[in-house]
C-alpha cells in the first residue's frame, strides 16, 4: 500500500482516525490523501502515530480549512508535495516546509502572501521549486513578497485581485524560469515589473491590459530585464496602435523563440520587428486585424517555422 486515501467521509471523527493510524504499517505509505471530508481544521497531533513515515505527498484538497500549518508535516522527513486546493485558507504557516518542492494553494482565500523567511532571514522553504497561488484574493505584491525563495523555478499567480505590479517584485527569485500572471484586471506595470533575469517563460494572458495607454507602462523598459526569455504568451490584451511603441516593447527580447499575441487588437507589425530575433520559430497572431505588411518584414528571417493568422 503506497497510498492511503480517506475521502468523502464527513462524519469521520478525527480522534478516532488519529488512533487508527497505530495499526497502519507506515513504512510502506508514500501518499496521504484526505479530500472532501469537510474538515475545518487539522489537529497538530493527527499524524503522531505515523511519525517517521516516508510520506512524499500530502493532499488536503476540497475541505473547509481556514489555516494550513506546515508544522503538521514535521513528523515526516521527505514530504515533497503539498496540495490544499479548494479550501478557505486565509493563513499559511510556513514553518515545516524544509523538504517541500511543490506547494499548491489554488482556490483559497489568501489575501496576503505568507512570509517564507525566518527572523534571521534564512529560508523556511529551502527546496521549494513550484508555488501555485492561483485563484486567491491576493491584492498586492511588494519587493519582499518573494524573499527567501531562491530555489523557486515556477510561480503561478493567476486569478487574483492584483491591480499593479511594482518594481523588482520578482527580483529575489534568482532561479525562476516560469511565471504566470493571467486573468487579472491589471491597470499599472512599473518599468521594472518584470525584472527577473533568469525567467524563460512568461504568461500574461487575458488581463485586458491597456498597452495602448502609454502612461500605464514604460514601453522601453517593460521587457528590458528579461534577457533569457524564450516564450511569451500575451493573448487577450490591448496592444499599442503605434508601431514605434510596439517595437520598443519587444526589442530587448533577443532570445525569444515563441511569441503568442492572439486577440491583442494588432493591425500591423513594425517593418524591422524580426531583425533582432534570430531564434524566433513560432508566431501566433490569431484573432487580430492584420490585413497587410511590408514586403521586407520577413527579409532574412530564417528561424521562423510557424505563423498562425486565422481569425
Amino acid at each position: 500500500m503506497k497510498e492511503l486515501e480517506i475521502s468523502y467521509e464527513e462524519k469521520l471523527n478525527l480522534s478516532t482516525l488519529e488512533t487508527s493510524f497505530c495499526s497502519v504499517n507506515s513504512s510502506i505509505i508514500e501518499v496521504l490523501k484526505f479530500e472532501n471530508n469537510g474538515w475545518e481544521n487539522v489537529p497538530k497531533t493527527l499524524f503522531k502515530n505515523l511519525a517517521g513515515a516516508n510520506i512524499s505527498t500530502l493532499s488536503l484538497d476540497s475541505n473547509h480549512l481556514s489555516t494550513f500549518d506546515a508544522t503538521l508535516i514535521e513528523l515526516f522527513h521527505q514530504v515533497k508535495k503539498i496540495t490544499c486546493k479548494n479550501n478557505a485558507i486565509e493563513k499559511l504557516i510556513t514553518n515545516g516546509l524544509q523538504t517541500v518542492e511543490e506547494l499548491d494553494m489554488t482556490s483559497n482565500q489568501i489575501v496576503q502572501l505568507p512570509n517564507f523567511c525566518f527572523k534571521n532571514n534564512s529560508t523556511a522553504a529551502p527546496k521549494l521549486k513550484t508555488l501555485i497561488l492561483n485563484d486567491n484574493a491576493i491584492r498586492s505584491l511588494t519587493c519582499r513578497s518573494f524573499m527567501c525563495l531562491g530555489k523557486l523555478r515556477e510561480l503561478k499567480l493567476s486569478n487574483n485581485r492584483i491591480k499593479e505590479i511594482g518594481n523588482d517584485i520578482f527580483l529575489p527569485l534568482t532561479s525562476l524560469k516560469r511565471l504566470a500572471v493571467n486573468h487579472m484586471k491589471l491597470i499599472k506595470l512599473e518599468s521594472r515589473a518584470f525584472n527577473c533575469v533568469s525567467l524563460q517563460k512568461l504568461e500574461f494572458i487575458q488581463n485586458d491590459f491597456r498597452f495602448d495607454k502609454y502612461k500605464r507602462f514604460d514601453a522601453k523598459s517593460i521587457f528590458r530585464f528579461l534577457p533569457n526569455l524564450t516564450t511569451l504568451q500575451m493573448t487577450r490584451n490591448y496592444f499599442p496602435k503605434k508601431n514605434i511603441f510596439f517595437f520598443k516593447m519587444f526589442s530587448p527580447l533577443k532570445n525569444l523563440q515563441k511569441l503568442i499575441l492572439q486577440k491583442t487588437s494588432l493591425s500591423s507589425l513594425p517593418d524591422n520587428f524580426f531583425q533582432n530575433k534570430p531564434f524566433l520559430h513560432t508566431l501566433m497572431l490569431q484573432g487580430n486585424s492584420i490585413s497587410r505588411w511590408n514586403s521586407t518584414l520577413f527579409h532574412n528571417v530564417t528561424s521562423l517555422k510557424k505563423i498562425k493568422l486565422q481569425w
